[in-house]
């Protein structure tokens, strides 16, 4: 069958990716939900954006960006190329868990049947699409530093190693999981060799050294700043928190399970249940892969006993169905590589096949109503990657052409993250983030209205800015208000409109420094 040949698995991912990239940047110039804050951010290169995210992704947008612009190709140019490089290493995990090429093709295949991975992917994340690249590749070359244990794969396990570590602060449960698993497990622990590990981790602590530096100088620690982001319920006694963290736990393991748990145990549910029976009576399976299969179900439960561990220490509770990538991104290759030792209907993998084709093209098709049809009916209120930035874009540069050079000061950061993709010769300031470079002559505030009619000082009153800045007499030079109305594919203009606000400051003002 062609379709499970490597070389047609790695062009279907491929050819996976590369559509959505083109179908996302062609639909819509708008930037998605996740990317706004992140194109103001990466007007300059930094070793540190932020303290409860590493900077992986902001070195890589930026550098992405001196190439193509803050457009919206930037953006997706760089999520599905890591998007690509998680699937192919996930497929190189699946081939090193499953003797037949059928299997691990379709377990690959059935990571878009993941919500989160294919569905909520297309528009809604950015450090993750970081992380699954780094989850993917360590657990790849650490598999292969075990197995066969050459150079090439620790240099490639102590690059991912780096690369998940500045992803995001969660990856570090990762090499955790990969060591308890691996000791766990007779066939492993023999395999652990500690001069590779020790080189992997010293190269990856190169790679971790500027971030590092830079979120050091701070005088925050990782575990402070991690438990600033995770604990939000700080008024509720700790035994409270703890059972609504394990709550919100169970239930995010799974939300991110579906649609893909239920649809495989309809198909191979008895399948998987009669092989876990029997490779739990084998000690030793026959084939290395039964091993690595095992392998993958011990370090996805050390990762849940990990997490559910960590919350009754420290009372976490935000914890949300995106933050399962590093521990069940590998659930379909477990399910596959398991109930596939019992063998598994070739009728079966083929309709199920079709499932994951038809379910994907369902994806695209539920998606086309938010870039072509935004009204509220089936777009929702926010519908952001149709809301018309663009034209208000062109709107600001017929007011005042000096916009295109200015200062322009956001009053909300999807404001600011779209206007520096249309207007990227500004200098763009938003209340997290203020650039080095010099101020501008020019300088305009610019904010989204709810009704025409509101004021700006009663806005300004209720943002950020107004507890750092304060805006003298005379600051406020002229203003304007701005509608904008939404595109559509067949009603006329004027179904619906937003309002934005914009005043020009004057350069000396202090919010335009």
């Amino acid at each position: 069958m062609w379709w499970c040949a490597p070389r047609a698995v790695t062009l279907i991912i491929l050819g996976y990716c590369l559509f959505n990239l083109l179908y996302r940047g062609f639909a819509s110039p708008i930037l998605g939900t996740d990317d706004m804050s992140e194109s103001v951010l990466v007007q300059e290169l930094r070793a540190g954006y932020m303290m409860r995210q590493p900077p992986l992704y902001e070195w890589l947008l930026y550098s992405v960006q001196q190439v193509v612009g803050p457009s919206i190709w930037s953006f997706q140019s760089l999520k599905y190329t890591l998007v690509a490089l998680s699937g192919v290493f996930l497929y190189g995990i699946a081939r090193l868990a499953m003797t037949d090429r059928k299997l691990a093709a379709i377990a690959v295949f059935s990571l878009t049947l993941l919500y989160q991975i294919g569905f909520n992917l297309h528009e809604g994340v950015t450090h993750t699409v970081v992380l699954m690249a780094g989850v993917s590749g360590t657990l790849f070359f650490f598999l292969r530093v075990a197995l066969h244990g050459r150079w090439f794969d620790v240099l490639g396990l102590g690059l991912f190693l780096g690369v998940g570590a500045l992803a995001k602060h969660s990856f570090y449960l990762v090499p955790v999981g990969l060591l308890c698993a691996a000791v766990t497990l007779p066939y492993w622990r023999v395999r652990l060799r500690p001069v590779p590990l020790l080189l992997a981790c010293g190269f990856a602590l190169v790679l971790y050294l500027p971030y590092l530096v830079w979120f050091l100088e701070r005088g925050q620690s990782l575990v402070s700043s991690s438990l600033d982001v995770m604990v939000v319920e700080t008024q509720v006694p700790h035994w409270e928190k703890v059972l609504s963290g394990e709550f919100r736990l169970a239930k995010s393991l799974v939300g991110f399970s579906m649609p893909f748990l239920a649809l495989f145990l309809l198909f191979f549910g008895a399948d998987l249940w009669r092989a876990q029976r029997s490779m739990a009576a084998i000690e030793e399976p026959a084939q290395s892969n039964g091993e690595v299969a095992r392998f993958l179900g011990r370090y996805m439960g050390v990762l849940v006993a990990l997490t559910a561990t960590a919350i009754v220490v420290t009372g976490a509770t935000y914890i949300k169905e995106r933050h399962m990538h590093p521990i069940l991104m590998l659930l379909p290759l477990w399910c596959f590589a398991v109930a596939g030792q019992v063998g598994l209907g070739l009728a079966r993998l083929r309709w199920f096949l079709r499932l994951i084709i038809v379910l994907a093209g369902v994806v695209v098709v539920v998606r086309l109503p938010g870039f072509f049809t935004p009204d509220e009916l089936l777009c929702g209120s926010k519908c952001r990657q149709a809301k018309p930035f663009d034209r208000l874009a062109e709107r600001l540069k017929a007011w005042d052409g000096t916009i295109k050079e200015a200062t322009i000061v956001s009053l909300d950061s999807y404001t600011g993250g779209n206007l520096r993709a249309f207007i990227p010769s500004a200098r763009h300031v938003i209340a997290s983030f203020r650039p080095s470079s010099q101020p501008r002559a020019a300088c305009f505030v610019v904010w989204e209205a709810k009704k025409p009619e509101v004021s700006f000082s009663a806005v300004w009153q209720e943002t950020p800015f107004a507890q750092r800045h304060t805006l003298a007499d005379g600051d406020i030079l002229d203003g304007e208000m701005i509608s904008v109305n939404w595109p559509h594919l067949w009603l006329e203009d004027g179904y619906r409109t937003s309002y934005w606000g914009v005043v020009r400051l004057r350069s000396s003002a202090a919010v335009c420094q």
